[in-house]
Parts: structure tokens; sequence; C-alpha cells
């Protein structure tokens, strides 16, 4: 390479300093468009962020809710289930507590008067050709034809706890 005349520095300064603006300039618009990029990506990414956020706490709340749904079922299922048991434990002893006390007839003093009356209400409802026999548990049963009564006291004592767990007709 050979080198420059001399003075050519000189008359060249003006050129390079032309060349150093045009560059200057040039590296600015690049940082401000840089800069213009950064902040359109940073102003896009916090949108990006909070669409993201509105449908996790969306998303949240329908997993909470689904969750409470299904606590909700099993606490009712378990009410439920714990109501009726204990209904069925104090039918079972309403009837055991029942099928004792008609039982205890039986012995009673007031026993014959009660079977006297079985059998008349049997008679009015039969007819006086109705056959009547005593229960080998106590009380009567009676038939005529296809027709029959069943005015045992075991019999009796589930129609009493059928009474009681539903009440009067």
């Amino acid at each position: 390479m050979s080198e420059l005349p001399k003075g050519a520095d000189a008359a060249l300064a003006p050129l390079r300093a032309a060349l150093r603006a045009a560059a200057e300039q040039q590296a600015d618009a690049i940082a401000a468009d840089a800069e213009r990029d950064a902040a359109a990506a940073i102003a896009d990414a916090h949108r990006q962020a909070d669409a993201l956020l509105v449908a996790a706490r969306a998303d949240g709340e329908a997993a909470g809710r689904r969750v409470a749904a299904a606590r909700s079922a099993r606490t009712r299922r378990t009410a439920r289930e714990t109501v009726l048991r204990a209904q069925a434990e104090a039918d079972a002893a309403t009837d055991a507590a029942v099928a004792e006390a008609v039982a205890s007839l039986r012995g009673g003093k007031g026993y014959a008067a009660l079977e006297r009356r079985l059998r008349a209400e049997a008679r009015a409802l039969l007819g006086p050709a109705a056959k009547i026999e005593t229960a080998p548990e106590g009380g009567i049963v009676a038939s005529d034809g296809s027709r029959r009564i069943d005015a045992s006291l075991p019999a009796l004592a589930a129609e009493a706890s059928d009474w009681l767990r539903r009440g009067p007709s």
C-alpha cells in the first residue's frame, strides 16, 4: 500500500468527519430503533403476563369452585349417611322396645280382654264364619277364604313401629 501524499490528511479530514457523523447518526438511529423495539417487546411481555395472570386466576377460581363443590358434596353425603345410620339405630331400638312391650302383654292381666277384643274385631271384619286361631306368639290370626287378618303380637308390634315412624295417617 502506498502512503498518502503530504497534505492528504488535512484534505480528508472533512470527509472523515462527515463519515464519522454519518456513522454516529446511523448508530444513534439503530440504538433508538433497538430501544423502541425493546420497549415494545417489554410492553408486549407485560400484556402477555397480565393475560396469563388473568387466565391463571380464572383457572384457579374454577378449580377452587370444583374443589369446594366436591368437598361440599362429600360433606353432605357424610352428613346424610350419619343421619341415616342414626335413624336406623333409632328405628331398631324402637322396634325392639315396641316388640318387647307388646310381647309383655301376653303375661299381663289384661291379655285375655285384649284377645277377646281382637277376636271380636276379626269377626266384625270377616264375618261370623271366620276361622280364628290363637297365634303361637300371642294374639290371633283369622281367615275367611282368601281374606286373612294377622293380629299376632309380632304383627301388631311391627304395625305399631311403622305407625311410630310415619305418624298417624
